[in-house]
């Protein structure tokens, strides 16, 4: 190739690079914007993450409590089952 053709092929070349850097420097400025916000995202899926777990160890010990204060006014419903069933038989014999 002579000086001529190398001339058209580096100023295509040239021209081309002119063209797609300022395209290119959009596209990783824009890259580096997404990568920002899926870092802030995974931080905060990480604290949801251990708000949750923190979560489930009081959801557990509530349902616990809960199963408790039904089982006492299970007791309790029976305690006032057998004393209406005392009070009726006391109102039959009288």
């Amino acid at each position: 190739m002579n000086i001529e053709e190398w001339a058209i092929v580096v100023s295509v070349l040239t021209a081309a690079a002119a063209i797609l850097a300022p395209w290119m420097l959009a596209v990783q400025a824009r890259l580096a914007v997404v990568s920002a916000q899926v870092e802030r995202m995974e931080k905060k899926v990480d604290r949801l993450l251990e708000c949750h777990e923190q979560r489930i160890g009081e959801c557990i010990r509530r349902a616990a409590a809960l199963e408790e204060l039904f089982g006492r006014v299970e007791h309790q419903q029976a305690q006032l089952a057998e004393v209406q069933a005392r009070l009726q038989d006391l109102a039959d014999v009288a």
